[in-house]
């Protein structure tokens, strides 16, 4: 039995060309899928989970995915991410702590500048699928009980603004090559474009064009 297990989750509203560049990038780690989408998707074993777009809603679909998954070890994968495969090499070691990938880059489509600093995103998270299970089932009924609001944020244990009943330790994993955010104006998460638009700066801030990102030298040819 396969010990690895991504869990895909999406809205359905990506433009049909990177979502089919994005979806082939993680097919590309030759690992079982499930997917949780609002619409269905041939991609994986589906579960349909036809509510609207919002954070509660990635919240509960993201448990419900996490519940229909038998295998231990579990990756985060978003639909407007490209995913190098040296992301899915990663074993987390310790059981009690959330991994997440710090070799990311982040990718605005509409001009190709790109940034790089120490972000712990949730699209590139890795973990044990029983820890997570504890976890999304106190955040989502954190946000049933309280609504959603960005001090909660969307990384668990990335921060501790939130003092949860079950904590966890938190660390990141640094793969060869990046995976890519994809900016396309649709995503539900905000990005950041300047280290002075942080509240706590970040600790190194590299700058970049989709042409020269390590790993991804055929990239305008990916995005075509």
């Amino acid at each position: 039995m396969e010990i690895k297990h991504i869990l895909y989750y999406s809205d359905n509203s990506l433009d049909e060309n990177l979502d089919r560049v994005c979806k082939e990038s993680i097919q590309r780690a030759a690992l079982p899928i499930t997917s949780v989408t609002l619409r269905p998707m041939d991609f994986g074993r589906n579960l349909v989970s036809p509510t609207p777009k919002s954070y509660q809603t990635l919240f509960e679909n993201i448990l419900m995915g996490l519940e229909a998954i038998k295998d231990e070890i579990v990756f985060f994968c978003e639909a407007d991410i490209l995913y190098h495969p040296s992301h899915f090499l990663f074993t987390p070691e310790k059981h009690d702590t959330i991994y997440y990938n710090g070799n990311y880059w982040v990718v605005r489509l509409s001009d190709g500048f790109a940034v790089h600093y120490n972000m712990s995103p949730l699209s590139g998270l890795c973990a044990f699928r029983d820890i997570l299970i504890t976890h999304y089932k106190e955040r989502v009924q954190y946000v049933k009980d309280n609504g959603f609001d960005y001090r909660m944020g969307f990384e668990p244990m990335s921060h501790h603004r939130i003092k949860w009943k079950h904590m966890f330790k938190m660390e990141r994993f640094y793969p060869e090559f990046p995976n890519l955010d994809l900016f396309h104006g649709g995503n539900l998460t905000r990005r950041k474009w300047s280290p002075d638009k942080f509240v706590t700066r970040p600790t190194f801030w590299e700058e970049a064009t989709v042409n020269s990102i390590p790993g991804w030298d055929n990239l305008k040819e990916i995005l075509k």
